[in-house]
């Protein structure tokens, strides 16, 4: 919105799901060889609310590989969630739809909840984290969530109501920050965050 715009070089998109790939993950791996987190950690170790109804069985793996057992998203038909606390506490909440480690399934909420525990073991906000440990040192300087300033005029229209907010609806209902989906960036960015795990 408010309308098609003529993409150019420094356009920066809202990446949606890539932010699993980009944020999420490569957070997840440096606390694992900061020695912060396994992946074979019980995720109720790190978020002891996270419990009951085979919950207690999901790894940090499970998390990373899709098979939980969470589903693809919160359930919208409960209370609507205002923060980031209560969609992660609905999330500790969900019923599982498989035992964890018996299948695969594609699931937001499982990356939502492997960002808070992200946050836990590092003491410090998903966005910060990612920021100063990843983006930075990777001088991917376009590569940033909730983009402000003169950065707003290069976002790419999207479905979202004002230009700049995350296109998903639980990420921008919970402060625009979500290990799921609201990392913005350039094609520039991503090809050298591609370039760095290619070791190029």
């Amino acid at each position: 919105r408010p309308a098609a715009e003529v993409m150019t070089e420094d356009t920066i998109f809202d990446l949606a799901s890539i932010t699993k790939v980009i944020a999420a993950t490569s957070a997840a791996m440096l606390c694992v060889e900061r020695g912060l987190v396994t992946v074979d950690d019980l995720v109720a170790k790190h978020l002891p609310e996270f419990t009951g109804d085979l919950r207690e069985q999901v790894t940090i793996r499970h998390l990373l590989l899709h098979s939980s057992g969470l589903p693809v998203n919160l359930n919208p038909t409960l209370p609507p969630f205002s923060s980031h606390a209560d969609a992660i506490a609905q999330a500790c909440r969900t019923k599982l739809l498989f035992a964890p480690g018996s299948r695969f399934s594609y699931s937001s909420a499982g990356t939502m909840v492997l960002g808070d525990v992200i946050e836990r073991v590092t003491g410090r906000q998903f966005d910060e984290f990612c920021t100063a440990e990843i983006f930075l040192p990777l001088r991917m300087n376009d590569t940033v969530f909730r983009p402000a300033g003169d950065r707003l005029e290069r976002v790419a229209p999207t479905s979202a109501p004002i230009r700049g907010q995350v296109d998903d609806t639980v990420a921008r209902v919970t402060g625009g920050v979500a290990a799921h989906a609201s990392l913005f960036t350039t094609t520039a960015d991503a090809a050298r965050f591609a370039r760095m795990l290619l070791n190029l």
